[in-house]
């Protein structure tokens, strides 16, 4: 006994399955907030969670630069060899991101956000460059330099930190 199906039956049901199947897979696979719900992602909100997750990045590596910054403005001066190595990755680094931030476009809605990134990438690359010089020509004023460049840096990252789209309750929200 043979079985024939139609072409049109074989297409109508490999359509109804099609049909069913979608809205399955999109509600699988579909992003959620903190609350559960699905979250719709046009393109201005993709880009803004783009750059948010983008300047979260940034916060942690100059989480990292100024971790680096602080042991080495501790650090044992004996060790000048090895000073200037952390001392020239941390700079490294911080020019790096610098050209990161300069070169990544924002969104409009999060222009204010981009302006804080600028001026924390700025002063981490001045507070780099003041350790620098410290290490290079170690004086009393150069020292005290390096200090209150290091902590005009921390301060700034400080306050990115505490922004609303930085922070863990903004990260939960598209």
């Amino acid at each position: 006994m043979e079985v024939e199906i139609r072409p049109g039956a074989l297409l109508a049901t490999l359509t109804v399955a099609v049909v069913m199947l979608l809205p399955v897979l999109g509600f699988a696979v579909s992003p959620r907030d903190a609350d559960g719900r699905p979250v719709l992602l046009l393109p201005d909100v993709r880009a803004v969670d783009l750059y948010r997750r983008q300047v979260t990045g940034w916060v942690s590596n100059w989480t990292g630069v100024d971790e680096t910054l602080n042991e080495v403005l501790i650090g044992d001066v004996t060790q000048l060899l090895a000073l200037s190595r952390k001392a020239q990755r941390a700079f490294e680094q911080s020019a790096a991101l610098a050209r990161d931030v300069d070169a990544s476009e924002s969104p409009p809605a999060l222009l204010g956000l981009r302006d804080l990134s600028a001026q924390v990438a700025a002063d981490h690359v001045g507070a780099s460059v003041a350790v620098a010089r410290w290490l290079s020509a170690p004086s009393t004023e150069n020292r005290v330099a390096a200090e209150e460049a290091v902590a005009v840096a921390g301060e700034g990252l400080a306050a990115l930190q505490a922004n609303d789209w930085v922070s863990e309750q903004g990260a939960n929200e598209p």
